[in-house]
């Protein structure tokens, strides 16, 4: 394993979309959420947030945004249940390059780049979504056929 050293001027918490986030994010504390899911919690609540989700199969193929939100698995009901679905978990380097992205806007203190495209899929579909967070840039040049 490599030895990474950060620099950080900024200062923010790396968790899941569970009760931990939800304390950072009522002090005001930048959060980059992993394994985001279920996804109607996608964009976290502060405008420097940064959320990876994870990926969903279903027969062993990822299913997109679009489906996965035509089909209610963004609330996650009965998902688990379901034989035919799958979860895949953020990689290391998933989370490693949405730190690095973190570590870029808490320390600029400002979104570093533009989701508008995704945002209006999810709030198309959804306008009860207000979070203004984003989800990681790298994730998504990553995962682009998610986001088609």
């Amino acid at each position: 394993p490599k030895k990474i050293t950060v620099a950080v001027s900024g200062s923010f918490f790396i968790c899941c979309n569970f009760g931990p986030k939800h304390v950072a994010q009522m002090m005001n504390v930048p959060s980059l959420i992993t394994n985001c899911f279920p996804y109607h919690a996608l964009f976290g609540y502060g405008k420097l947030d940064i959320s990876i989700p994870k990926i969903i199969y279903k027969n062993d193929v990822k299913i997109s945004l679009k489906e996965i939100i035509d089909s209610n698995y963004f609330l996650g009901q009965n998902l688990r249940k379901n034989n035919d679905i799958t979860f895949k978990e953020n990689s290391k380097e998933d989370i490693l390059n949405a730190t690095k992205e973190m570590v870029v806007q808490t320390t600029k203190k400002k979104q570093i780049y533009d989701d508008k495209f995704i945002r209006k899929k999810f709030i198309t579909f959804h306008p009860f979504l207000e979070g203004k967070g984003q989800i990681s840039k790298n994730f998504i040049d990553k995962n682009e056929d998610l986001f088609i």
